[in-house]
């Protein structure tokens, strides 16, 4: 019973770890654009490509296009390729439109980390942290790190202080 309690501990480190918004931070800088930054253009491209310094991540890696107004743009999911990110547009009409794009590299991006609290008496390791989490998680979200500690911060409404648990 107390080894099921702890596992549920793992699964919800887990969920933290992974649902923390404005964490798309690693090194792979835009190389080049097509169309270029600030491009006037004088009919709308049928895509956007962008060009990184390292290999991104597709499932951590976005591409948005926003019209004038800031009303995002309907576009495809993008696709990625080793060095590149590319989104086909949707015709759209003449005007100004911004592309957002967030990446985490695939050389350097940051690893999920596991912060856990093991239930009182509970003797886990870090390799039943994970079998636990890849039975029940897709792969790349089974963390790479798997940390213990007694208890988590929390404030004073209660909820966990995720800047100081990661």
């Amino acid at each position: 019973m107390r080894r099921a309690a702890a596992l549920v501990l793992v699964i919800a480190g887990a969920l933290l770890a992974i649902s923390q918004p404005g964490q798309i931070q690693a090194h792979a800088a835009l190389r080049s654009s097509d169309p270029g930054a600030n491009a006037f253009l004088q009919r709308a491209p049928a895509r956007v490509t962008l060009t990184f310094t390292e290999p991104i991540d597709s499932r951590s890696s976005t591409i948005q296009v926003l019209d004038a107004q800031g009303s995002l743009v309907e576009t495809a999911t993008p696709a990625v390729s080793g060095v590149t990110m590319s989104v086909e547009l949707p015709q759209i009409g003449p005007g100004i439109y911004n592309v957002l794009w967030g990446n985490v590299s695939r050389i350097d991006g940051h690893a999920i980390k596991a912060v856990v609290v093991p239930a009182e008496g509970a003797a886990l390791t870090e390799e039943e942290v994970r079998r636990h989490c890849r039975a029940r998680l897709e792969t790349y979200m089974v963390p790479k790190l798997v940390e213990f500690c007694t208890s988590l911060p929390k404030t004073e409404s209660g909820k966990i202080r995720r800047a100081v648990v990661g």
